[in-house]
C-alpha cells in the first residue's frame, strides 16, 4: 500500500472529488509500475542497470515535486504516473 492511500479522504477534501474517485490516486502508480517494470529490465540489460536506476530516481524525482505542487486531479494523476514509472525503473534493477 503507497502513502497516498492513508491521506486519500483529506486529498479527496481538498480537491473536491468523491472518495472513489481518489482510489484512482493509487492505482495510477500501481499500473504504469506493473506496465513498465519488464521493458524497463529489458533496457536495462541494453544500456546498463546503473543508468536505468539513475533515470528512475529522477523521474521520482520530478513527479514527487509535481505532486506536491499541484492543484487538480489531472495534474496529480499524471505526477503518480511518472511516479510509478520511476519505481518500474528502480525496481528493474
Amino acid at each position: 500500500m503507497s502513502l497516498p492511500a492513508f491521506g486519500l479522504p483529506a486529498i479527496a477534501a481538498s480537491l473536491g472529488i468523491s472518495n472513489g474517485t481518489s482510489i484512482a490516486l493509487v492505482l495510477a502508480s500501481q499500473v504504469a509500475l506493473a506496465a513498465v517494470l519488464l521493458p524497463f529490465a529489458g533496457i536495462g540489460d541494453w544500456l546498463g542497470y546503473r543508468r536505468i536506476c539513475t533515470f528512475g530516481l529522477w523521474v521520482v524525482f520530478v513527479g514527487s515535486i509535481g505532486s506536491v505542487i499541484s492543484g487538480s486531479l489531472p495534474v496529480l494523476l499524471v505526477c503518480r504516473v511518472l511516479q510509478g514509472i520511476g519505481c518500474a525503473a528502480i525496481f528493474a534493477v
